[in-house]
């Protein structure tokens, strides 16, 4: 069966990440956040990081790299589950396709303008609660709107595939639980709540999130109160494959989003959107009772897949 997270979201593919190499730059002048938005300074293409959110500097005091986290955990990253499904995840799949295409036209547009694709449509907690007047910015659609097509940016190769690899994996599931149409506004629902979760936590930011992983994370939540005893092939780097209940995977993915967003708290700088992946995680654990099928139980029991014959 089918992040990504987050979602989101970064297979073996993803068994390593690059290590970045932070750059340091002298302060900056103090700016306001329409100029922030507007005239981005020391911004780095997305096309140079290897996952998701926060993707550039600080609007208030300095100019920093962005700091990444992938969807992943890289202590057992999912490659399968033993879950069939009955339905054709045609929106898994969509959802899958338009990130791939968006991220190829990001890829080819050139750095400059590349820079403005990402303030212009991701999403910037300063204009969604008005600490920026949109009339001074370049962002060519309503605030409102970015909440839903930063869902389609991403801020690098790792970032996507990473994304990707986890919707692809428990996406169909619960795809196949709730029909297209619904899981499209279940989808939706999660990465908003999720892209609001973290700009509440700095509603002055000029800073554009942008990937699916906090959707995704909603994904994970719904999966988890659903099937935890599924069996999930997971590759941990060092160890090599084994399966694992989803439970496990999950529980342990949540909790150490939950102990680096407690960290995170008062961080300046680049920081983390450890609280998109939280905010969607609860939302999709909140919301999935209202869209799943009623003939759906929680906590379902584990299932006999094709690769564990």
């Amino acid at each position: 069966s089918a992040s990504c997270g987050t979602i989101a979201m970064d297979a073996a593919i993803t068994a390593c990440a690059r290590e970045r190499t932070e750059r340091m730059w002298e302060p900056s002048p103090r700016r306001s956040a329409a100029e922030a938005i507007h005239t981005p300074r020391d911004f780095r293409s997305p096309s140079d990081l290897t996952a998701p959110y926060p993707i550039t500097q600080r609007f208030l005091d300095r100019s920093s790299t962005a700091a990444v986290l992938p969807l992943r955990d890289d202590i057992m990253i999912p490659l399968r589950d033993d879950n069939p499904t009955e339905l054709t995840p045609a929106v898994t799949i969509g959802c899958i396709a338009a990130c791939v295409l968006v991220f190829f036209y990001q890829a080819s547009l050139p750095v400059g303008p590349d820079n403005t694709f990402v303030f212009q449509y991701g999403a910037i907690p300063a204009l969604l609660f008005g600490e920026a007047d949109p009339s001074e910015t370049a962002v060519p659609i309503p605030a409102y709107a970015t909440l839903i097509t930063s869902m389609f940016l991403h801020g690098g190769w790792m970032h996507l595939i990473g994304n990707m690899l986890y919707l692809w994996v428990f996406g169909n599931n619960i795809e196949d639980v709730m029909g297209h149409t619904k899981f499209v506004i279940f989808y939706l629902t999660c990465g908003i709540l999720a892209a609001l979760s973290h700009a509440l936590t700095d509603p002055s930011s000029a800073i554009p999130m942008v990937g699916a992983s906090g959707a995704i994370s909603g994904v994970l939540g719904a999966y988890l109160l659903l099937f935890p005893r599924a069996s999930v092939l997971v590759l941990m780097p060092g160890f090599g494959a084994t399966r694992v209940a989803a439970g496990i995977v999950l529980g342990m993915w949540f909790v150490m989003q939950l102990l680096s967003g407690g960290m995170s708290v008062g961080s300046t700088g680049g920081g983390v959107a450890f609280f998109a992946h939280i905010g969607g995680f609860v939302a999709g654990m909140a919301l999935i009772g209202l869209f799943k099928r009623p003939d759906v139980p929680y906590f379902a029991p584990s299932q006999r897949g094709r690769w564990d014959r």
